[in-house]
């Protein structure tokens, strides 16, 4: 199939070169940066130049010789964005869901780019695609859901960027850039009501506070009930309770200085994400605690009266929370040394407390509950060398950053609490261990050699004293540093060559303490390890037309080692290797039609090595998360992209995406059976978008915008044993949105529908191992508001 789709780019390809100068008998299109008369291009009507930092300096989108998509602020707001998930809705090839590992922590941003990616959230765990604010790395998932509060613009870089961004971005990077403070004074003001009472206000404000001196400050809060909820006690879940701001400030004591200082704080409380019971498979340790449960007299068994009808509900009798606090701050210091040469340094904190609780099984019964508290802190200083050589033919980069975090997670975990009770209530030894026949207890005393459970005072319900509950302390020390350089030289005035080099160190300290696990008494386990890397990356770019660019590309990632945070009593911590890609990419970058058209494309290919697993497992009737190296996968597709504006008011765009993924080789002595030829979790074969408004101009009235967006994805599985229970077959979502904008340009109300067909969907899935339950995460459904805001 991939040579069918290679062939097709091809043709596209050579037709956009050889049309780019003729299209519509115009001429060739201006080149990116130069002013498109207004006689022959009514202002508006033709494609934005975007200015981007993907290479660690500011750059037209269209001269950056790699996969990259770009939404504005108003862009965002166009699509009724709402946080950093909603962006991979409209992305081609990038899947960013709410939830990984424990399905209810709502706050976990879990993100693939090209069927790369990591669904667990352990802290002995990293992301496979970094999330970067204003040039800082977020390193843990938790936290990670972003409100998109004064944002300027959001870049999403597909493919490895190991070389300018780091170890964590093999799938690729997400770079979100805020506004900075203006000398002039401004702000807005905005309210969104809506379904399931949806109460959010936005106020931010810009101005000078001294001549040399700018500020600003953003606030946000936002509200909403929950859409799903347990018909056992009516906790709803799905909500939405945060609040955050930013203030920055930007100081210039000289002209050729500048100092940018930002503070940012996130405050949520929210019931958590719902999990809706999909299926129950007949497994020993489910047969053991249902016949304990009936021998008792209580709770009927857990089989299929538990599955609900509607999509939206569960039996759940567990209560679930997130509470999290998320806060920050930067300081980026700007030194125009000359004309050719600037040095930037960046320094940051970060710090996040996280406090959730929910289950693994959706019933009333206590089967699996689970109870984290997560903290971190981070520090992190980076320092940028750049300038231009020889007559400005060479444009380089070189820098260094050292990292640091310290994560900590202490967790509760409570397994069939309640069987021990059950238990002592049966009259007599009656129930068999789990998988021997219940013939050996029932009629009369055990046989010889058969241990039977059940009567009060039998020692060995001991066994299920506090239901193999256990508490962890897990401590993680992270230290990393790195060097890096990046050169591009114009070869010719048409040919540029890049050349790119990062070294990459990461030490790693993990203490794990344990107590009443898998009752083997306490557990207290230390180790250490280093990792390290060389990750480069060349391409060439040629200008074929003066707004059409061709580029090839190779890049390595890297993604550092880590721990198997589940000891299971073995009394080792295990570690596991890193992650490595090799990717290589064709693309090209094209305005047309005197910028009335953008078609960018590019088709990849990767090797995926010492793929980080994750999977659920249960030993000893304890839920455990394990990591290995799974193997290696071959990942093939392409991205094609395009914006337009075909006639005056009209605005068109479009993407498509397709990832074939395999996994081709399994590594010896993985836990679970994983076979050859599986796809990668969260990695649908296609996704795409398309989008068409028109702006109607209505004089002194303002302008009227309606606006249809549409998403689609294909089957996704949400494990890497691509169970069928819990994948996610194709779907699509509509978007709806009717916008007024004053004269003035002061004020806009707009009324929106997100999800118009009311399509229903999984965000996430996982199957517990061991307890026979297939758990699902609902997606938002049909939701209707309408939006004010006013400019000054």
């Amino acid at each position: 199939m991939f040579q069918k789709f290679h062939a097709l780019l091809s043709t596209t390809l050579l037709s956009m070169i050889w049309l780019a100068p003729w299209a519509s008998g115009q001429q060739p299109a201006p080149e990116v940066g130069t002013e498109t008369p207004v006689a022959e291009t009514p202002a508006g009507e033709i494609v934005d130049e975007i200015v981007v930092v993907a290479r660690r300096r500011e750059e037209s989108l269209q001269e950056v010789p790699l996969s990259l998509t770009v939404f504005d602020a108003t862009a965002l707001e166009d699509r009724s964005v709402v946080d950093i998930t909603d962006v991979g809705t409209f992305t081609p090839n990038v899947t960013i869901s709410t939830t990984g590992g424990y399905g209810f922590q709502s706050s976990s941003a879990t993100a693939f780019i090209r069927g790369i990616g990591q669904l667990n959230t352990s802290i002995t765990d990293d992301p496979a695609v970094g999330l970067y604010v204003d040039g800082v790395f977020l390193a843990r998932t938790q936290g990670a859901v972003l409100d998109l509060l004064d944002v300027e613009r959001v870049e999403v870089l597909r493919g490895p960027q190991g070389t300018l961004f780091g170890k964590n971005t093999t799938g690729g990077a997400i770079s979100v850039v805020t506004r900075r403070p203006s000398a002039e004074l401004g702000g807005r003001l905005s309210t969104t009501l809506g379904r399931f009472n949806r109460r959010d206000a936005q106020a931010s404000v810009t101005g000078p506070l001294h001549e040399k001196l700018q500020a600003s400050l953003a606030l946000l809060a936002t509200n909403r009930d929950g859409f799903s909820r347990s018909l056992w006690n009516g906790a709803e879940y799905n909500d939405d309770h945060r609040a955050s701001g930013r203030l920055a400030l930007r100081w210039a004591p000289f002209e050729n200085v500048t100092v940018d200082l930002s503070g940012d704080y996130t405050r949520e409380r929210e019931a958590g994400s719902a999990q809706i019971l999909l299926g129950i498979q007949p497994t020993p340790i489910l047969d053991f605690y249902n016949r304990a449960q009936l021998a008792a007299g209580l709770l009927p068994a857990i089989k299929e009266l538990w599955l609900t009808d509607n999509f939206y509900e569960n039996y759940s009798a567990t209560p679930s929370f997130v509470d999290q606090d998320t806060y920050g701050t930067s300081l980026v210091v700007g030194w125009q040394m000359s004309e050719s040469l600037s040095l930037q340094t960046i320094s940051s904190y970060r710090g996040l407390n996280l406090h959730s609780r929910g289950d693994l099984d959706a019933v009333p019964q206590v089967i699996s509950e689970v109870e984290p508290r997560i903290a971190s802190h981070q520090i992190s200083q980076e320092l940028q060398l750049s300038g231009v050589s020889f007559d400005d033919r060479l444009t380089w980069v070189l820098g260094g950053i050292y990292f640091r975090e310290r994560p900590r997670n202490r967790e509760r975990i409570d397994v069939m609490e309640d069987l021990f009770y059950a238990l002592e209530a049966v009259p007599g030894p009656i129930v068999s261990p789990p998988g021997v026949p219940a013939v050996l207890c029932d009629p009369g005393p055990p046989p010889p050699g058969a241990y039977c459970f059940g009567g009060a005072g039998n020692r060995l319900n001991l066994a299920w004293f506090g239901g193999f509950g256990g508490e962890t302390d897990n401590r993680l020390e992270t230290e990393s540093v790195a060097l890096f350089g990046e050169a591009t030289y114009d070869v010719s005035a048409k040919l540029s060559a890049t050349f790119g080099i990062r070294y990459s160190r990461d030490d790693k300290w993990f203490d794990y303490f344990s107590t009443s696990a898998f009752s083997v008494g306490e557990e207290d386990l230390f180790n250490e390890d280093r990792w390290s890397a060389v990750t480069p990356r060349v391409s060439l770019a040629f200008q074929v037309r003066p707004a059409s660019m061709l580029y090839l590309t190779a890049a390595k990632g890297y993604k550092s080692g880590g721990f198997n945070g589940r000891p299971q009593g073995s009394g080792i911590l295990q570690p596991y290797n890193p992650e490595k890609v090799l990717s290589y990419e064709a693309g090209w970058k094209n305005d047309l039609f005197a910028r009335r058209l953008r078609l960018n494309g590019a088709a990849f290919w990767s090797d995926y090595d010492d793929i980080h697993f994750s999977s659920l497992l249960s030993v000893n009737g304890q839920p455990i998360f394990v990591i290995q190296n799974a193997g290696r996968a071959e990942i093939r597709g392409f991205e094609l992209e395009l914006e337009a504006y075909p006639a005056t008011g009209w605005n068109v765009s479009a993407n498509v995406g397709y990832t074939d993924t395999e996994l081709v080789e399994v590594a010896p002595g993985v836990a679970v059976s994983v076979e050859d030829g599986v796809s990668l979790p969260k990695s649908p074969e296609w996704s795409g978008s398309a989008a068409v408004q028109y702006a109607f101009d209505l004089g002194e009235q303002g302008v009227l915008i309606p606006r249809l967006d549409y998403s689609y994805t294909s089957k996704v599985y949400n494990d890497l044993l691509n169970s069928e229970l819990i994948a996610q077959p194709a779907y699509g979502r509509v978007n709806a949105r009717l916008a007024w904008t004053a004269f003035s340009g002061r004020w806009e109300v707009a009324g929106f529908v997100t999800n118009l067909t009311d399509e229903e969907y999984l965000t996430h899935g996982v199957v517990p191992g061991g307890f026979g339950f297939s758990l699902g995460v609902p997606g938002r459904p049909r939701e209707w508001g309408m939006r004010a805001q006013w400019r000054f």
